[in-house]
């Protein structure tokens, strides 16, 4: 079993590379090529250090209408062998370390004793996603939530 973390936008690439397919990804001169990367040297030894990808698998859930589409305010994670890092568009950030807490029962990310495994996969995910972290959207007061002075 192979305990690399990948992505959805890799299998594209193994399945192309799988069926020794050859030539442009693209649909036509406009648009730009595809993403991702074969998994075929995982599949063929699943412990092979021969991996030509990220050290994370990056995934973003869409935050809704009001972000406008900007890749910045949407919610992200990152995931590498051992730690899950997310961030939410609020600025809320989250940390598990995968070898102690599978289940993700225990937010590190405000543990002072973890903070260089923080800034380390926060790091990561900025610089996959090429994001700005400076923009974050308030909390949004429900409409029913009653004024308070």
């Amino acid at each position: 079993m192979a305990e690399h973390p990948v992505a959805l936008i890799d299998l594209y690439p193994t399945l192309v590379d799988l069926c020794n397919l050859k030539g442009d990804t693209r649909k036509n001169e406009q648009g730009a090529k595809l993403d991702g990367f074969s998994m075929k040297p995982l599949l063929i030894n699943p412990q092979t250090n021969d991996w030509q990808g990220p050290k994370t698998a990056l995934t973003m859930v869409y935050a809704g209408p009001h972000t406008k589409m900007d890749p910045d305010l949407q919610h992200w994670t990152t995931r590498s062998k051992d730690w899950r890092y997310i961030r939410y568009n609020n600025g809320k950030e989250e940390l598990y370390n995968h070898l102690e807490d599978p289940n993700e029962w225990t937010n590190l990310a405000s543990n002072p004793e973890y903070k260089s495994t923080l800034d380390k996969m926060r790091s990561e995910l900025i610089e996959q996603a090429n994001l700005d972290f400076s923009k974050v959207i308030p909390p949004v007061r429900k409409k029913w939530a009653p004024i308070t002075q």
